[in-house]
């Protein structure tokens, strides 16, 4: 792959990590507290996810 398709590849999952923060970070403030240990844990499936 060249430095250009890397540097694309990369961006696009900072753009995807970023997106998925945000949805997690929405999740947390409409539901009570006690759905926060889900919400790592999806943060953390999304990571495992995205990093393969």
């Amino acid at each position: 792959m060249s430095l250009e398709g890397v540097v694309i590849v990369s961006g696009f999952l900072i753009v995807l990590i970023q997106i998925a923060i945000l949805i997690a970070l929405l999740f947390r403030l409409s539901d009570p507290p006690r759905s926060e240990k889900k919400v790592k844990q999806d943060i953390k499936k999304i990571k495992d996810q995205i990093t393969g």
